[in-house]
């Protein structure tokens, strides 16, 4: 979704809702267990650990900060879905766009300038609150006021660099608060992010969702992906490894996204020499357990020296980052 500028008002609003949907994500990182762009029934749903939903509709403008001419259509048309998918299990009902004046109205609209805000129905003023029952009242459907809210952020402009700048800077803090903001790039994640969540919100089968794992699976292989610690592979000169990772990067890389290959090599690694050094370790263990992983890596048909070069290169990357990927999968309760 990074790509192309003019776009039409509908290709810009599933633009938004991608965009949104990484916003919620983020706001709800630790709890969620699964994630449905362009759900059953919602724009954006998510799923927590404990079997509680959030429920979304995402109303992106073209220009959202002059333009006010569909707010009240867009809140109407938000109610009334939102009110259809309510249940005991919904916790949160979400009005989330991109509009300065999301209710077109004097006394609110102070709460969306600047940076993203969430505001709740109870901390709207009286004129506020009164837009809201009207259009439940004219809708007559049962809606729980207590947990509607509305969120905002900036999304506007056919600059991109612009119109994604809040999303990205959110990612930044995610990546910062994870100690990879000198490893991976927020923009690199913003992007892999976007094209797994249109993927997934274009797919007709609305059951299937991301879960966690393959939410957040992206950062770790992006950690991955950025270092060789040839210290553990010295018998390789720098520019073999550097060309093996280059020819055999797809290969290398179809691997470490692999979420079992990789805990399967981390369990491994922390069940063996455990007497040893850390360099030692994973030196010796490097050596002494290459071969064990050509079939599990699949690169029978390959010959022997690729083979052992790839499946080196792979231990090394994996077993330098143990750390990053505790303190990633501890952060995030993965």
């Amino acid at each position: 979704m990074a790509k192309g500028s003019n776009a039409s008002p509908e290709v810009f609003g599933f633009d938004f809702q991608v965009n949104a949907t990484i916003f919620l994500l983020l706001d709800n990182i630790r709890e969620v267990k699964t994630v449905r762009m362009e759900g059953a029934s919602e724009d954006i749903e998510l799923t927590m650990n404990d079997g509680k939903q959030i429920m979304a509709q995402a109303k992106g403008i073209v220009k959202g900060s002059s333009d006010f001419s569909n707010v009240r259509r867009n809140l109407r048309k938000a109610i009334g879905t939102l009110s259809s998918a309510d249940n005991k299990s919904v916790e949160e009902l979400i009005l989330i766009t991109n509009s300065k004046n999301p209710l077109k109205e004097d006394t609110s609209k102070g709460f969306f300038y600047g940076p993203p805000a969430v505001v709740g129905y109870n901390d709207l003023s009286d004129e506020a609150k009164k837009v809201i029952d009207d259009i439940i009242e004219r809708l007559g459907v049962l809606f729980d006021k207590n947990k509607f809210q509305i969120y905002y952020f900036m999304f506007e402009t056919n600059n991109l660099k612009t119109r994604y700048a809040v999303i990205e800077e959110k990612i930044r803090d995610f990546i910062n608060q994870l100690n990879l903001g000198q490893i991976i790039s927020a923009t690199e994640l913003m992007q892999v992010w976007q094209n797994d969540l249109f993927h997934n919100g274009s797919q007709t089968d609305t059951a299937i969702k991301l879960n966690k794992k393959e939410v957040v699976w992206p950062v770790i292989v992006l950690t991955l992906d950025k270092h060789i610690p040839s210290e553990y592979i010295d018998e390789y000169d720098q520019g073999l490894i550097n060309e093996v990772t280059t020819q055999y990067s797809y290969l290398i890389n179809s691997i470490i996204e692999r979420y079992d290959l990789i805990t399967k090599i981390l369990f491994d690694y922390n069940s063996s020499y455990d007497t040893l050094s850390m360099k030692e370790r994973t030196r010796t263990f490097i050596k002494d357990r290459w071969q064990d992983y050509i079939s599990v890596f699949s690169l029978e048909s390959l010959n022997t020296e690729v083979q052992e070069a790839i499946t080196k290169i792979i231990l090394a990357k994996v077993i330098h980052q143990r750390y990053l990927i505790d303190n990633i999968s501890r952060e995030v309760s993965l």
